[in-house]
């Protein structure tokens, strides 16, 4: 009778380490298969689809999607009677959010279309996000910077004729179908990489530590032993230090970084888009005030009311002279945009609460792009006129 129930003891030992073995490497996939959609999303382009540059993508993105929904469902199986399920409260904002589009694009018959598979694709993607630990997100980041620094690559070299541009219209648009969101795409990784840059950031020891997401005592698989003794010695090391600083350790690192840095911000002033030049300029402020004392800098030096109003003043004066020089830069595509915003807020009036539906802006638009000009007849907006797929202003683009 002993031997049984120590046979039994011991098999339900061997069950509850495979168990968590699983779940462990469940943890590593979700992980893997969200880097490898951070990785590759922008670089995706399938030229046998029809606009293979944007159906590509949501192509190879809903194809990943398929695989993070079962590994969730796995999850989910695994871990239904031991885990906690926790809800902040932008999961509770998010949800109430999804779930009235959802219904007001049932309620509205709104037909399927990538834009609406991107947006069911999305809320997986973000429960997927909410299962992996944030310690690992600077995993995510590394790999954005990967793939950014591939995309200002292969602009640069749609600029030098190597590789032949999406549009007939620009030389320079990346594996994207117009230098806009391009433009957008770029100066998303530039914060990123001046962030590593700033606070000297180095995603490596992440690879050697523990890769359980979300479960901190769990049994660890052998095979990352050595690398946590490897992570433990380094932090050991690094004790003393006020800044845990590994980058400077690593031959090679911080040159990446400053290409990374160097080669987006050469290809989105080439760009000549405006909004990413204003991204470029906000974000920067944004990260030296939170790496520097800017707030005692200035009260240091600037102290007074008389020299407070002087420094107003001149930031204003500085404002409206930017303002002004790039309207004059691209005139008739700020005419364009005004046109649009103009339209879009007409849109917006006749379906305040419940919009147009998901995706459904480029559906809306021509119509009453035609009524504004049935009402405006003599008027020179025109001749800037166009077939619009977007609001080009996204507070407008989601409330119509």
């Amino acid at each position: 009778m002993k031997n049984i129930n120590f046979r039994y003891h011991r098999f339900y030992k061997r069950i509850i380490y495979l168990s968590k073995e699983v779940w462990i490497m469940n943890n590593i996939v979700l992980l893997a298969v969200v880097e490898i959609i951070f990785l590759l999303i922008s670089s995706i382009s399938m030229n046998w689809l029809m606009n293979g540059t944007q159906s590509g993508k949501t192509f190879f993105f809903l194809l990943v999607i398929l695989v993070i929904v079962v590994n969730l469902l796995f999850r989910f199986i695994l871990s239904s009677n031991t885990r906690t399920i926790k809800v902040s409260f932008l999961d509770f904002f998010l949800f109430i959010g999804t779930c009235y589009l959802l219904l007001n694009d049932y309620l509205k018959s709104v037909p399927v279309s990538l834009g609406l598979l991107d947006f069911y694709g999305l809320i997986f993607l973000y429960v997927a996000l909410r299962q992996i630990n944030k310690k690992y997100f600077i995993l995510l980041f590394f790999v954005l910077l990967i793939g950014g620094i591939i995309q200002a690559l292969f602009g640069g070299l749609q600029l030098w004729g190597v590789f032949p541009s999406s549009n007939n219209v620009f030389n320079l648009t990346g594996s994207f179908s117009n230098p806009g969101p391009y433009a957008g795409y770029l100066v998303g990784i530039f914060p990123i990489a001046l962030g590593f840059y700033l606070f000297r950031i180095n995603p490596f020891p992440a690879l050697f530590g523990n890769i359980i997401i979300g479960r901190s005592n769990l049994q660890q698989p052998r095979l990352f032993i050595l690398f946590q003794q490897i992570t433990r010695i380094k932090k050991e090391r690094a004790k003393n230090q006020s800044e845990l600083n590994l980058q400077n350790n690593i031959p090679g690192f911080t040159f990446f970084i400053s290409s990374v840095i160097f080669l987006v911000l050469l290809i989105i002033l080439v760009s000549r888009s405006r909004a990413a030049w204003i991204a470029v300029i906000a974000s920067t402020c944004y990260l030296l005030s939170v790496k520097y004392p800017v707030k005692s800098i200035l009260k240091e030096y600037i102290h007074g009311k008389f020299k407070q109003g002087i420094v107003f003043f001149i930031g204003i004066l500085l404002f409206v002279i930017s303002v002004f020089c790039l309207y004059r830069f691209k005139q008739g595509s700020a005419a364009g945009r005004v046109l649009i915003w103009k339209v879009t807020s007409e849109m917006i009036s006749d379906y305040l609460l419940t919009g147009v539906g998901t995706d459904q802006f480029k559906a809306y638009y021509m119509d009453y792009q035609a009524n504004y000009f049935k009402t405006h007849p003599e008027s020179k907006e025109a001749m800037v006129a166009g077939d619009v797929n977007y609001a080009f202003n996204e507070v407008l683009q989601q409330t119509a």
